[in-house]
């Protein structure tokens, strides 16, 4: 596929560009050089590059309008394409940005999924953790003060229990993702539970192994970028 300076090199006549920036084209398609002091004209135009046998400019019809105006070879592209109505959407993306574009996608999502399993990881641990401790933490004598990890138990237990099995087992990616972010600040507390405990969970096991906080969802704005990342 041609780029779009070779589109424009090849729809538009060098001479008649030369003409409208004001280079005086004489016989023969030649001109006076406009950069130097030029008698004789020493500037040949031929197979639509122009070349000047004095001073030894040369190039094609982006350099003629680079050099004559000082602009930058975008720059240049853009104003004859406007000038000659060439209709180049030159606000497209280009190839390089689309694929840059995709493969910033692909990473969403590969850190989405690392958040989301290690999220479930932390919320999993941490039903077994309060089924335990409903288990074996209850009062044994109606004058005992409970154990605040047996009144967490029983405050959080069903909660917990209904995340993982609404959301994470049963959820689609779109309702993951919303919990996650809505969540985020639970999970991590719950995860810091964890480790206050001393508690291991696949992810971290006690000696130093990568925690979920590593793993940050990056979609944090949700919309169009949080659909598109699930």
């Amino acid at each position: 596929m041609p780029t779009d300076f070779e589109i424009i090199k090849e729809q538009v006549d060098i001479v008649d560009v030369a003409r409208s920036y004001g280079v005086e084209i004489v016989r023969n398609n030649k001109a006076h050089c406009p950069w130097h002091t030029d008698k004789t004209p020493s500037m040949s135009f031929k197979s639509n590059r122009f070349t000047c046998f004095s001073c030894g400019e040369s190039g094609d019809v982006i350099d003629l309008v680079r050099i004559l105006t000082n602009q930058t070879p975008y720059d240049v592209l853009r104003e004859i394409n406007e000038s000659y109505h060439i209709g180049l959407d030159l606000d497209a993306p280009t190839p390089t940005e689309v694929i840059q574009h995709r493969n910033e996608i692909k990473e969403q999502r590969e850190r989405f999924v690392q958040w989301e399993q290690n999220s479930f990881l932390i919320l999993n641990s941490y039903f077994h953790t309060l089924r335990e401790w409903k288990d074996t933490l209850f009062p044994k004598n109606p004058d005992d003060i409970p154990d605040p990890r047996y009144a967490e138990a029983l405050h959080r237990l069903d909660f917990i229990k209904f995340v993982l099995d609404t959301v994470y087992i049963c959820g689609n990616r779109e309702e993951k993702a919303k919990f996650i972010i809505s969540h985020e600040s639970m999970i991590r507390n719950i995860e810091q539970r964890l480790i206050w405990e001393g508690i291991s969970y696949a992810g971290r096991n006690g000696t130093g192994a990568q925690t979920a906080a590593r793993f940050r969802p990056v979609i944090i704005m949700g919309g169009s970028e949080l659909r598109s990342a699930a």
